[in-house]
């Protein structure tokens, strides 16, 4: 079970070497020197690049060159990786993956997640499936189908972890066809291995021996010596599945050979622990505790349990902040809709308030207008009731007097008081048509007028 590590080094280290030429106190010549380094280098020299990485992403970090910052972190916990310093790779992971997520660089996020959640499987298996996951569908997301061919096949080695066979084998081949389409000489072998290695778990030993041996000749090409060294002890497994212990023998010690080579302690100390299995049971116990003793120097240097007790604490550490933050965003967010309301609110009271001012001052001006209609109206009565006194009034006393007749010339009387009487008449007509018209037209006017002048005359 190996993941793509030649690839995730190609990422986070030969690329991330570039961004060390904007550090101060370095030349460009030794910036250069850098970028030249090759895989197997860069692990065997770990302890030795770990300082100067560090002096970097610190400069970096004065310079506030974040993105540049976050590489170097990215390459500083392959480094601890590989010489099993958990903690720290843990520690440079989650710094890493926080200047990622804040300047939204989803792919370099993608990519670690995936990479930081296989590195804790032998710690926190369901936290390494629940990274893995979020970085795989970031992925798939980005539609980075390079991405996915490779950490599949890292994917598969969780489920393997899980005993979820049958998902291993299915991501496993998942991964081998992506790599085939895409043509990816490097990551193939990585597939090839693995599925080897879970056909010796499912005891078909041929097909684990025949797909180990192709990836340890692929690996061997390419020159990737840790990888190599990996396919190598994974082969040496299969001959001690088999009980082939001479075989098993030879081979786990061919893989310290070439992993002693690059420094890989972790690999060197899981060949000593069966090792000295081997011994024991074919009953060379003084050969089983050499190896034993080798193994317990190894383990006391990497795998004490304060290391292991600090990546757990980190990766709480971190999951805590990671929710501590969301809770703060939605109390933020919770916040500004409250004011939202509170303005709404607000502003649909000052509206009311308006509309209310509005139709209350609406039907004072009608009130009002009807007091000046009524004030109008009774100044008109009182016009018409004066008019009325002084013309109808007098013309109606006029008739009443003159109705007592002279003795003489009656029939002229009569005359004169029916004139005055029509004429009484006429005018009270005059009158009541006045009040009843609300409006008069220019034609009724006139002949009104022309009335007036005819009766002048």
């Amino acid at each position: 079970m190996v993941p793509d590590m030649k690839k995730a080094l190609l990422i986070y280290c030969l690329f991330f070497a570039y961004p060390l030429a904007q550090a101060q106190n370095y030349s460009r010549t030794q910036l250069d020197s850098f970028a030249a380094i090759k895989v197997p280098t860069i692990i065997s020299q770990a302890e030795k690049l770990i300082p100067v990485y560090k002096n970097v992403a610190a400069q970096l970090q004065q310079n506030k060159q974040y993105y540049n910052e976050a590489k170097c972190y990215a390459a500083l916990r392959l480094m601890y990786s590989y010489i099993g310093q958990y903690d720290s790779a843990a520690y440079y992971t989650y710094e890493a993956v926080k200047i990622y997520e804040k300047y939204n660089y989803k792919k370099e996020a993608a990519y670690l997640y995936t990479e930081g959640g296989y590195s804790t499987k032998n710690s926190n298996l369901p936290l390494a499936e629940k990274q893995m996951q979020k970085g795989l569908t970031m992925l798939a997301e980005l539609k980075d189908t390079f991405g996915l061919a490779s950490q599949y096949n890292n994917y598969g080695v969780i489920k393997e972890f899980k005993n979820e066979l049958d998902s291993a084998q299915y991501y496993y081949q998942l991964s081998l066809d992506y790599k085939y389409k895409l043509k990816d000489t490097v990551g193939i072998p990585y597939s090839i291995m693995n599925i080897g290695t879970l056909a010796g778990i499912n005891k078909n030993y041929k097909k684990a021996v025949d797909s180990i041996t192709k990836a340890v000749q692929l690996f061997r090409e390419t020159n990737n010596i840790p990888t190599e060294a990996e396919s190598i002890f994974e082969l040496a497994e299969i001959f001690y599945k088999e009980k082939n212990y001479a075989q098993a023998t030879q081979t786990f010690e061919q893989c310290i050979t070439i992993a002693a080579t690059v420094s890989y302690l972790q690999l060197i100390m899981q060949c000593h622990r069966r090792l000295s299995e081997i011994n024991e049971e074919t009953g060379d116990l003084k050969t089983s505790l050499f190896h034993r003793k080798k193994y317990n120097i190894i383990y006391d240097s990497l795998m004490n349990e304060t290391g292991i007790k600090a990546v757990a604490a980190m990766q709480t550490k971190y999951e805590v902040a990671k929710k501590e933050e969301q809770i703060a965003k939605q109390e933020v967010q919770i916040k500004e809709r409250n004011n939202q309301l509170l303005i709404g609110v607000f502003a649909v009271a000052l509206l009311g308030f308006f509309v209310f001012y509005y139709i209350k001052r609406l039907r004072f001006k009608k009130k009002l207008a009807l007091i000046q209609y009524e004030n109008n109206m009774r100044a008109e009565r009182e016009r018409i009731s004066r008019d009325l006194h002084d013309n109808i009034g007098s013309q109606l006393a006029f008739i009443v007097s003159g109705a007592q007749l002279k003795k003489d010339d009656k029939q002229q009387q009569l005359n004169q008081l029916s004139e005055f009487a029509n004429d009484t008449l006429q005018q009270l007509r005059t009158t009541v048509w006045a009040i009843k018209k609300d409006k008069i037209t220019v034609q009724e006017f006139a002949e009104k007028v022309w009335l007036f002048i005819e009766k002048i005359k």
